[in-house]
């Protein structure tokens, strides 16, 4: 309980760190959350507008539509925003955790470079394993006798790593 409460205010300032990071996804989800609200409302009275005087212009429901549109839009850029900074962001906690003794800046920015560790690591393996599946079967893509949970290769009992 002591240990969790001396490192409250850390905590926060990781936390403040990152949410300055999301900030403007994060602002234009806000955006986009009033302005559905708002033309939301607009289409309502305009929709009740032609209801009651029939003759009048349908300007202000498709300004309404076009809005929704926008609205969308917004959301979506929001989230394509977003979505590689959480990733990006994702180690942040786990190294607090691993260093106390850093600083919270110095968190931030070692969960970025975990990310970069991560990915090049990934594609690596990737090029590693295309590399091997080349040398073994002349190809990457995959092939025409396919033994379940594993490559076609006589005898494989599995356990064989590819060379």
């Amino acid at each position: 309980m002591g240990e969790g409460f001396s490192n409250f205010g850390r905590a926060w300032k990781i936390s403040l760190r990152l949410f300055l990071k999301y900030l403007v996804p994060v602002l234009i989800m806000v955006a986009a959350t009033v302005g559905t609200i708002i033309f939301s409302a607009a289409s309502v009275f305009a929709t009740e507008s032609l209801i009651l005087t029939p003759t009048s212009s349908s300007i202000s429901t498709v300004g309404s539509g076009v809005m929704g549109i926008v609205v969308w839009i917004a959301y979506l850029v929001s989230f394509i925003l977003l979505i590689p900074l959480v990733y990006k962001y994702r180690y942040a906690y786990n190294e607090a955790i691993m260093s106390p003794e850093s600083s919270s800046k110095e968190v931030v920015v070692a969960a970025i470079m975990s990310y970069f560790y991560t990915a090049a690591f990934t594609m690596a393996h990737v090029i590693f394993y295309e590399d091997k599946r080349t040398q073994k079967f002349g190809s990457i893509s995959a092939p025409n006798a396919v033994v379940e949970n594993g490559p076609a290769v006589e005898n494989n009992d599995y356990t064989t790593p590819i060379n």
